[in-house]
């Protein structure tokens, strides 16, 4: 009875799975002419903005682990969206507006598929690739779901692949270390050659907050176009992220360890692959770098921003400023509580209008104050 009960929920969500990607096979593509208009409309919208320098400045930005590129920056993209190189549109009903020049061009981590898994039943077949195929279409399906929450919508879905789901395998995890690095610089070799000698805003949220700080620290000479820096949910190293997150797991003598060291065999962390608060020293002086967390984060707790940012003043960067939220979780800071959203949205125009970047007049007159307020200065000599 056990077996056939077994039977039944596989069959129930293998075929939850398939149905999710058979009703966007069946969507049909907008014709080109709708896409003409949304653009116009964005286009539009865009007029809000000033551009003090006349140059649209792109944004190279870099996800939180697991994350697909495009449904998570369209949280910062307002309700306008943008169309990916697939030609989708990608929106979100529940964001803020702090992009507005989304670098879309090999923007997609390396670890991350949007290849949809299953084709057709006959792969099932196979016992070789059955379980394969059906935790994929799992992983793809709760994908397209979890996005759901956000307020992300995928429309024009693409029956070849989409942005709509996606799948990323735990091991290739690599948590702001060599192949994190590596995808980073690859973005922004992209970003610049498709804007030469144009001033870039870098932006990361969580393990992609950290990652853009290493760049950072590690390509300072190549990366010179670079005008400022945002980290939303960085954390300073995975041993303190560790403990700040699982204070009660990691008090019993010996969890801690066990769980440090369960990291390093199932992703691909290494002890002593480096984090951000090994390179404070190399992070460039001259490049203002804006940090913001809060205290409701569960995930990265403010903590251990906090003494990262702390790390990096004591070594004499000059441009640093420190954003604390109240009540926002972890990759929420931009929805979960309104006061949260207006403050992150008003600070970092007045961010873009300080450094001669792209801004809305409005926001960053509202956030001059919550600006000034959150400039961290060097201790007193």
């Amino acid at each position: 009875m056990k077996f056939k009960s077994l039977i039944i929920a596989f069959g129930v969500l293998l075929l939850g799975s398939l149905g999710a990607q058979a009703s966007s096979s069946e969507l049909v593509l907008r014709q080109a002419s709708d896409y003409a208009i949304l653009r116009q409309a964005q286009d539009e919208r865009s007029r809000e903005w000033v551009l003090p320098e006349n140059i649209d400045v792109p944004t190279v930005f870099f996800p939180g682990m697991g994350c697909c590129f495009f449904t998570q920056i369209a949280r910062y993209t307002g309700p306008e969206g943008f169309i990916t190189p697939l030609g989708e549109h990608v929106y979100c009903t529940r964001g803020i507006h702090t992009i507005k020049n989304p670098c879309l061009i090999d923007a997609e981590s390396d670890e991350i598929e949007h290849q949809k898994p299953i084709q057709s039943w006959l792969a099932l077949w196979n016992p070789f690739m059955a379980f394969n195929v059906i935790w994929k279409n799992y992983y793809f399906t709760i994908t397209s779901l979890d996005r759901l929450k956000y307020g992300v919508k995928v429309e024009n879905v693409s029956n070849r692949e989409s942005v709509r789901g996606h799948y990323s395998p735990f091991s290739a995890t690599n948590f702001a270390q060599h192949r994190d690095i590596q995808n980073h610089k690859r973005k922004y070799d992209a970003c610049t050659k498709a804007h030469p000698e144009t001033p870039k805003i870098l932006y990361g949220v969580s393990r992609g907050a950290a990652t853009t700080f290493r760049a950072c620290a590690l390509h300072g000479h190549t990366y010179d176009d670079v005008r400022l820096v945002i980290l939303e949910g960085c954390f300073d190293n995975v041993p303190h992220n560790l403990k700040a997150r699982f204070p009660m797991v990691c008090a019993v003598p010996g969890l801690y360890t066990l769980c440090h060291d369960l990291l390093s065999k199932v992703t691909c962390y290494k002890k002593d692959g480096g984090s951000p608060l090994d390179d404070v020293e190399r992070f460039p002086k001259h490049l203002p770098v804006a940090f913001i967390a809060s205290e409701a984060d569960r995930v990265v707790p403010s903590e251990c921003t906090k003494d990262l940012v702390q790390a990096l003043v004591n070594a004499g960067h000059q441009e640093v400023y420190f954003l604390r939220l109240k009540a926002s979780s972890h990759s929420k800071y931009m929805m979960d509580n309104p006061q949260d959203a207006a403050d992150y949205q008003h600070f970092i125009h007045a961010l873009y209008k300080k450094y001669n970047l792209p801004y809305i007049e409005e926001y960053a007159n509202q956030g001059q104050s919550l600006l000034e307020s959150c400039r961290v200065l060097p201790p007193q000599a």
